[in-house]
Formats: structure tokens, sequence, C-alpha cells
């Protein structure tokens, strides 16, 4: 009897990042099936510099990242807002998961908050709750598990999956 060759197994890591609430979430990609590996927000404690919010994002996302050990990121562009100073801060959070990401070698795709949503729910204006919604759908979430589910972190899984929904061919 041949042994069939095991079926591709692929891990990503999910990132969307900010300097208030950094979501994360890693999926698993067995053959055509995906599921929840694991998930959660990072949230640096208020009233400390930035430069000590942005350490405890990197050392919880490298803890995330070594529990894990996926291959590949996806991340959330920054999203451009009227607020030029959100923004900058914004971008110190991704620049600190980017660096995650590069220590540990992960091949990184970025997307725009509306390529995520589209690509999601169908709607690239669709509401954080409509995003949800549709994740725990993809993820066959039962709803009492992800009640209190803060949507930084389904955003983030949102964007694993738009990872995986933009490269079919991996």
């Amino acid at each position: 009897m041949l042994d069939r060759p095991p079926e591709k197994l692929m891990k990503i890591i999910g990132i969307d990042p900010g300097s208030v609430v950094t979501g994360y979430g890693v999926i698993e990609i067995e053959g055509s099936k995906i599921n929840h590996v694991l998930s959660g927000v990072i949230k640096p404690k208020r009233g400390f510099l930035l430069m000590d919010r942005l350490w405890q994002i990197g050392s919880k996302l490298e803890s995330v990242i070594e529990t894990t050990e996926p291959t590949h990121a996806g991340i959330e562009n920054i999203f451009y807002g009227k607020n030029i100073k959100t923004a900058v801060i914004q971008a110190h959070a991704r620049g600190v998961a980017l660096a995650q990401c590069g220590k540990h070698r992960l091949k990184v795709q970025e997307f725009s908050p509306t390529r995520i949503k589209r690509d999601v729910t169908g709607n690239g204006k669709a509401t954080k709750e409509e995003v949800a919604a549709s994740v725990r759908w993809i993820l066959n979430l039962k709803s009492e598990e992800v009640k209190k589910v803060p949507l930084d972190e389904t955003d983030a899984l949102a964007i694993a999956i738009t990872f995986v929904l933009n490269n079919r061919k991996l």
C-alpha cells in the first residue's frame, strides 16, 4: 500500500495593529479546511510611555509567534483618517508587529481595511460587527464561544482569512 503524502499544513497569523489594542489571530489551513488556533488582544497598560506600550505589544506578539509557529502573516495597512497623530502612533505599533514577523522570518502580506472587509464579508464597507459575524461563520465558531470576543480579535482573524483567500496556491 502506498502512503499518501500528508496534506500541506500552514499556519497564518493575522495582526490588527494599534497602540491601545492590538488584535492577533492564528489560523491553520489543512487541505481546504480553515481552523482557529489561537486569538486574542494585547492591551498595553494605559498611562505607560509609548515605548513601553510598544515593548508590551512586541513581547506578546513574540510569545504568540513562538507558541503557535506560523509561517505566514497578514497585517492591516494603516488606516488614513483625519487624525495624523493617530496614524503615526498606529504606524509605530505596526512597525513593532512587522519587526517580530521579520525576526521570525514570516512571509508577510499587507491588506487595506477595505480589502479585508470585502474579502471576508463581500462588502468593502462592512461594519466591524458584520466582519465578526463572517469570521464566526467561516471558522465555524459557536456563538456562545465568541460572545465576548473583542472586535479587534475578530478583525485579526479576518486579516488571516484574507491572507488565505488571496494566496490559494501556497
